[in-house]
Order: C-alpha cells, then sequence, then structure tokens
C-alpha cells in the first residue's frame, strides 16, 4: 500500500475492505464459462426462464455490494508482490496473522483462501455466493491470497446493518484499532532511507510498538 492508505488506517483506527468491483480485475465476482452453462441448465430444469444477460446484469450489481480485504499468505516476502502492487518506492506492507484478523472482526465477515482456476473448463460450486469471490484465473496464482469478505445487502439479524453503517461508495471502513490487527511494517526494497525513518516516527507517533523493517530484499550479496 501506499502512504496515504497506511496513514488512514492509523488516523481512522479502521480496517479496510474495498468494493469488488474497484479491485481492478475484470473477472472478480464472475464465475467460469462452465458454471455459467450448468447454472443456466439447473433453471431451465426448474421452469425458470431468465436470459444469460440478466443474470450477468445481476453479479454485476452484486460485485458492488461485496466488499473484500486482501493479503498474499506467505512465510516470507515475494519479489514480485512488490514489483507488481507498488505504486511507487515509498510502498508500505504490514504484517499480520489469519487468527489476529480473524478474531477481531466480526462474525458477519466471511474468510476463505483464493483458488485459482482455468476459466474456459474449470467449475466453482454456486451453493455459496462467496465462491465467486474466493475463485480467481490461474495467471493469479503467484498472489497465494486470503480474503476477508462484507456483503452489505446482510440481513440485520446477521449483523449488516452494522457493516452498512460503515460503508462508503468505496469500500467498509470497519473500526478496528491498528495494533489489533498490525504485526509489523516492511519498507519496500526501493525506498530511500528517508522514507524509512518517516515511517517509524509515524508509527511511533500513533503509539504502536511494532518493528518497522525495511525489506531484506534490499540487501547486498556476499558473493
Amino acid at each position: 500500500m501506499d502512504l496515504a492508505k497506511f496513514l488512514s488506517a492509523l488516523q481512522t483506527e479502521s480496517f479496510w475492505l474495498t468494493r469488488s468491483d474497484m479491485l481492478g480485475d475484470p473477472f472478480e465476482g464472475s464465475i467460469p464459462r462452465a458454471t455459467v452453462e450448468e447454472e443456466a441448465r439447473t433453471l431451465r430444469e426448474h421452469g425458470i426462464d431468465i436470459a444469460a444477460a440478466g443474470i450477468a446484469e445481476g453479479r454485476r450489481w452484486f460485485l458492488t455490494q461485496v466488499h473484500v480485504s486482501c493479503w498474499h499468505l506467505s512465510d516470507h516476502e515475494s519479489a514480485a508482490m512488490w514489483r507488481l502492487y507498488s505504486q511507487a518506492n515509498e510502498a508500505i506492507c504490514v504484517q499480520s496473522t489469519f487468527d489476529r484478523i480473524a478474531r477481531n472482526l466480526p462474525s458477519s465477515m466471511y474468510a476463505g483462501l483464493v483458488s485459482y482456476i482455468d476459466y474456459e473448463t474449470g467449475v466453482i460450486p454456486t451453493d455459496n455466493l462467496f465462491y465467486a469471490f474466493t475463485h480467481k484465473r490461474k495467471s493469479f496464482e503467484h498472489e497465494r491470497e486470503l480474503r476477508f469478505i462484507a456483503w452489505t445487502q446482510l440481513a440485520a439479524e446477521l449483523g449488516g446493518d452494522e457493516l452498512r453503517k460503515w460503508s462508503t461508495d468505496a469500500g467498509i471502513a470497519w473500526p478496528l484499532r491498528p495494533s489489533d490487527y498490525i504485526e509489523a511494517v516492511y519498507i519496500s526494497p526501493l525506498a530511500p532511507p528517508w522514507f524509512t525513518a518517516v515511517v517509524q516516527r509515524i508509527v511511533a507517533d500513533a503509539g504502536l510498538d511494532i518493528p518497522v523493517r525495511q525489506s531484506a530484499l534490499n540487501q547486498k550479496p556476499l558473493y
């Protein structure tokens, strides 16, 4: 993330989930061709005649109601992830654990590992609306993604009112102290030394007792 997003998390004391149609993947929330065909057959067998265009339009609307927080699941840093998701050299990565995040989020949110499949031949289950958001094309396999998902149309008795309360046009800023879910902060391997010092001061001023380190990927080889 960039410094502005990190500052926002600290100042608003929130956990951010982006509206899924703003994540940048044109296949976000979609289902594979084989699943589309199977879904159409099932509807016809039950006497339901809905045009494919109508189903697709409903899924596109659903995208605006689903919000996602995306995490790279790994014990080690990824050079590829730094390159792909750093808008500039002055980029930041926050480290946490699944348990730490999950125990601080409400039961109204869903968590799942992303599966990577061929969207021309693969099939995904249709008995859970969130499965479309925990499947991506195989070309994204390098992401090793874990997702936390919230649906703002959830019934009030299941926690929907609280989700809607914190919803904005761009996502959900769920109230959560950064100290409850951030364990460490890593700085881009390409960032200059002064940027690391700035982030360390920001973290200290926010009262967070967590390590701030520049990525080990910038270390020089011994040869």
